[in-house]
């Protein structure tokens, strides 16, 4: 049975960056965008049970853990996150790698589910989440199609559970929502909520 703790909630003064979304919406070559071109911004891997796998982008995220780990993790209280399985597989964050992050001085960039934005929040300020969605199923389909990591079971898979994330989301959920239909322009407009962000932390580090 997992330990039930009473957790203070992290005063961090800087930013968290959440991006969320179906899979095979461009979340991963975003990130990778996103620390390419903010110096100041640390990607916090997810934990994963699935089997270790090279990244295919030049960034590290996910650490691969057996089930065992995780359990205890979980069990434990050490991670933001409920036992979420997906594709046979268990996913979440652990606590102590996003405040290590913070700790530093550093900005946050991680990927999380819809439900684990609300756990974030329960734990940390100045939380900022983008929901990036595809411009309609049918190229979902096609990306997840292109990227050739997936048999068609798989996709097929990957593809209901998109339809069922567009289908119950609300908007009131994240702070942004974004249909990334063109690469470039997504990434534009990921760069102005980032420097709006540092803008309104700047102005609120200045009135304290």
């Amino acid at each position: 049975m997992r330990r039930l703790r009473r957790r203070k909630r992290y005063d961090n003064k800087n930013l968290i960056f959440v991006i969320c979304g179906p899979s095979g919406v461009g979340k991963s070559t975003l990130k990778r965008l996103i620390l390419e071109k903010h110096s100041d911004i640390r990607l916090c891997p997810s934990v994963t049970t699935r089997p270790k796998r090279q990244p295919l982008i030049g960034i590290e995220e996910y650490h691969y853990i057996s089930e065992e780990e995780y359990f205890r993790l979980y069990n434990d209280g050490q991670l933001i996150a409920r036992k979420v399985r997906q594709f046979g597989f268990f996913y979440g964050i652990k606590l102590k790698d996003i405040t290590d992050i913070l700790e530093k001085g550093q900005h946050v960039l991680l990927e999380t589910t819809l439900w684990g934005i609300s756990q974030l929040r329960n734990h940390f300020n100045n939380v900022i989440s983008i929901f990036v969605a595809p411009p309609s199923i049918e190229e979902l389909k096609r990306r997840l199609g292109n990227r050739k990591r997936e048999g068609d079971a798989e996709v097929d898979l990957r593809l209901a559970l998109a339809e069922d994330i567009l289908s119950d989301f609300r908007k009131d959920l994240v702070s942004y929502y974004l249909i990334n239909d063109d690469l470039s322009v997504s990434i534009q407009i990921i760069d102005s909520i980032i420097d709006e962000a540092r803008s309104r932390l700047d102005t609120s580090r200045e009135i304290t």
